[in-house]
């Protein structure tokens, strides 16, 4: 059963870069994308679950999705909660368990190669998308903030695979890159007629930082410095207004206020997943007060922040969990950073400013289960036979 089980996870590493970078490409406008990340996530948490089992983080992650959906379900049973937010955490746990599967199949530069192949096809599909849509070629099938918040993976692995060669050439290159990759984001989050996501820009310099920081041991301190300050400006954006900062923050702090309000009324529990019309349902009273709530009306805005909407979905309890979880990952990060922790630095960036959960169907959903697990293990069986094989063919 062992040595079959290592060919199909063998064969599977041949074809998941190719599925990966169609499911990212496509996952935040069609069912297609979705599809595929599930599919890949039961394949992996069905074909690897021992090897799951036997991960300590895999299984501290897992934990505390699974008391979150637990907790949806039994507020479902109680008439309190809906089936739809019971679902939505419960598919979490499956996505995450089949991420942790898939990471704990192959060794870290297997793992590595996936994702920039996977990346790489994203980088190029919403590039082409996006100058298609901007041209009026085709319509606006994605987000004006898709293509900022998708192509700024792909040049940081780059330049990170590239620096890790060492080298006053390699370093020069990896820099030339990275500038490359924030103008490109800059350009077209600020310097287009239709503006693009301006998160991703900060979230591109944060994740260059880390990629060309001379001090490995000092990486994990800013790391900390980098998550406590988005808790406090969290908190402290969200219990408070300025007219200038939420026009900055294009009309977030009017989303803050509410959902913080909101969140308050149900300390302990939270309001379980909502869609937009739940949003509306819930905030209607407060929103209709600012001269945001048309916008909010016709859109049903979520919390566009990950720390609130965990307070708001899941309680008090639910949030200071998910901070020490936060906290803890930044704590196993390698010495100096692989690539997933870098990314992760990025993210702490991109979930402060919207809201996406690890575990998600979506690309930035799931890209991000992946950076939470993605700790230092050792690697499968099955990267050996790769390796083998790989040997083999060169000869």
């Amino acid at each position: 059963m062992e040595p079959a089980k290592n060919r199909l996870l063998a064969l599977s590493y041949e074809i998941v870069p190719l599925a990966l970078g169609i499911a990212f490409s496509f996952s935040d406008y069609t069912y297609i994308g979705v599809a595929i990340i599930l599919f890949i996530s039961a394949w992996y948490a069905l074909l690897n679950w021992r090897a799951v089992l036997s991960d300590t983080w895999a299984l501290t992650v897992l934990g505390f999705f699974l008391a979150i959906a637990l907790k949806d379900g039994l507020l479902y049973a109680l008439g309190s909660g809906s089936f739809t937010s019971f679902a939505k955490t419960g598919s979490r746990v499956v996505v995450l368990a089949g991420a942790a599967g898939l990471l704990n199949a192959y060794s870290k530069p297997q793992i590595e190669d996936i994702f920039e192949t996977a990346l790489a096809i994203l980088a190029g599909t919403v590039s082409i998308i996006t100058i298609l849509m901007r041209l009026g070629l085709i319509p606006w099938i994605n987000n004006a903030n898709t293509f900022g918040m998708s192509f700024v993976w792909f040049p940081l692995l780059l330049a990170y695979r590239i620096q890790k060669k060492d080298g006053k050439r390699a370093s020069s290159f990896s820099r030339l890159v990275l500038l490359a990759g924030f103008a490109i984001v800059l350009f077209e989050a600020i310097g287009m007629r239709e503006q693009g996501s301006r998160t991703a820009p900060l979230a591109f310099l944060a994740g260059a930082f880390f990629v060309l920081s001379s001090k490995p041991r000092t990486q994990k301190y800013l790391g900390y410095g980098l998550f406590f300050i988005a808790i406090i400006a969290t908190i402290y954006f969200s219990l408070t207004f300025d007219t200038s900062i939420n026009k900055l923050l294009a009309n977030r702090q009017y989303l803050w206020n509410a959902f913080a309000h909101e969140g308050l009324q149900r300390i302990w529990t939270g309001w379980g997943w909502t869609d937009p019309a739940n949003n509306v349902r819930i905030l209607d009273d407060y929103m209709k007060n600012t001269p945001f709530y048309q916008g909010f009306l016709s859109n049903g805005f979520g919390p566009h922040n990950s720390i609130l909407a965990m307070f708001f979905e899941n309680g008090l309890i639910g949030f200071v969990a998910y901070c020490v979880l936060i906290t803890a990952r930044i704590a196993k990060s390698a010495h100096p950073f692989n690539f997933f922790d870098i990314s992760f630095m990025a993210f702490i960036v991109f979930f402060s400013l919207d809201a996406f959960a690890p575990g998600g169907l979506s690309f930035l959903g799931y890209f991000l289960g992946i950076c939470l697990l993605a700790v230092e293990r050792k690697p499968g069986i099955a990267s050996e036979q790769i390796g083998s094989q790989q040997m083999s063919n060169k000869l």
